[in-house]
């Protein structure tokens, strides 16, 4: 039911992005781009060299810095912490020459059996086998001149639903620390689990300040405007077996109102 009720949303995308076609241009801005882990790299090399043909990818750093340009400018990241972000997707983006930031959660790193495989169940609530970074994996994609580390909290919390202070340091503070130790590089970005934010702790602000964070991202569709918040910054969660026509439709901002409209409606049924 759920792949259907997808499949609906998908083609609802489309259609409307085509009715936006024939009434304007298609807009031109800035947007992040989030990925998690990658089952298929041969289509996610496809993907990406779409992406790469279409639109100009850039660091995120760039990304909050640089004027809008001829085409819409994509910011790429992903999120959790897996092994194939080393073994083939760091790869692949060298070999393109693309920039790219991996949100980690340091509490996931170099776990094996047992414990892996209940972060994965209990933490990050997917299906199926999956495999985290160790930390000399880590270490290497931190050492690329094209990649950053990020951090994603520890334990890959839902922020908006802890009420706790001491977790709240541990979970934002303690993985940043943990990340830059590891790795010997600053940890400037930060990505919330799960990508929502409603009902966020009025500490959690106070936290990511003093971790000394530039900006902090949610999985809310929508363009990055001048003088909007940094530390609320939007990206679509995208996924690799996805049609092109889809990708695009969904970085012309086609998806983004449909997403708030259903995310208002979550809120009034109280989930």
């Amino acid at each position: 039911m759920g792949s259907e009720l997808e499949g609906v949303r998908d083609s609802l995308v489309v259609f409307v992005d085509r009715m936006r076609s024939r009434l304007r241009p298609a807009v031109r801005g800035k947007r992040v781009i989030a990925f998690h882990d990658v089952k298929d790299p041969a289509r996610f090399r496809d993907k990406v060299e779409w992406l790469k043909a279409r639109y100009e990818i850039v660091s995120l750093e760039e990304l909050f810095l640089r004027a809008v340009g001829a085409r819409t400018q994509l910011a790429l990241t992903f999120d959790d912490g897996f092994v194939c972000w080393h073994e083939a997707i760091g790869p692949i983006l060298e070999r393109l020459g693309l920039p790219a930031v991996f949100f980690v959660c340091s509490g996931f790193v170099g776990l094996q059996g047992e414990r892996a495989e209940r972060f994965r169940k209990e933490r990050l609530r997917r299906r199926g086998e999956i495999v985290p970074l160790t930390k000399n994996q880590l270490t290497d994609l931190a050492q690329h001149p094209l990649f950053e580390i990020g951090s994603h909290t520890v334990n890959h919390v839902d922020v908006g639903k802890v009420r706790d202070e001491k977790v709240l340091e541990e979970e934002v503070l303690g993985d940043r620390q943990r990340l830059e130790d590891w790795t010997g590089r600053r940890v400037r970005w930060f990505a919330y689990p799960f990508g929502r934010t409603q009902r966020l702790h009025p500490s959690l602000r106070r936290w990511l300040d003093r971790a000394s964070f530039e900006a902090a991202f949610t999985l809310v569709p929508g363009f990055l405007n001048r003088g909007d918040d940094p530390f609320l910054t939007g990206r679509d969660s995208l996924d690799v077996r996805k049609s092109n026509r889809l990708f695009s439709a969904r970085l012309n901002g086609a998806y983004d109102q449909l997403y708030l409209m259903k995310e208002r409606l979550r809120a009034s049924m109280g989930a």
